[in-house]
């Protein structure tokens, strides 16, 4: 059996071999791709995206919501191109883009409401008697009622 002698972090993490220094190795080429993707995005999209892996010519980029997904696929054959040109790496083949919502401090919508104004009321109770519709007047009422009701 073969006997294992304890290493020190720093000949693990800064050793040219191992499974660690494979590690830090990809790490660091990860952060310089995002930061280098995160130039060649609009400023907008930058918060909310991070490259996460690249994996077999593929770089899998994590936005945080489906709208920047959206816009980030947009761009895709554009920002390829500014990679390839950069000369960043030459192994990006295609742009793998997925969504993963933050976790943390996010807050919830509020889903209080605000009573509707004695004015609006009437100005909406008036208009809703001139509207011929019976199906649609019945509902608009409801809508009203609801609206007139004050916050939970």
């Amino acid at each position: 059996m073969r006997r294992h002698t304890a290493k020190s972090l720093a000949t693990l993490l800064h050793g040219s071999r191992g499974p660690l220094a494979r590690t830090l190795r990809q790490a660091r080429q990860l952060q310089a791709l995002d930061r280098a993707f995160a130039q060649l995005i609009d400023p907008a999209l930058q918060p909310h995206c991070q490259v996460a892996n690249l994996r077999d010519g593929c770089l899998v980029v994590q936005v945080d919501a489906p709208a920047w997904a959206t816009r980030l696929r947009f761009e895709q054959q554009r920002i390829l191109k500014q990679l390839r040109k950069k000369g960043i790496t030459s192994q990006i083949a295609k742009l793998s883009i997925q969504v993963k919502p933050a976790t943390g401090n996010r807050q919830e919508p509020s889903r209080s409401r605000k009573p509707l104004g004695q004015g609006a009321r009437r100005q909406a109770t008036h208009h809703l008697q001139q509207i011929n519709d019976p199906e649609l007047r019945r509902r608009l009422n409801r809508l009203l009622s609801t609206a007139a009701k004050s916050p939970r």
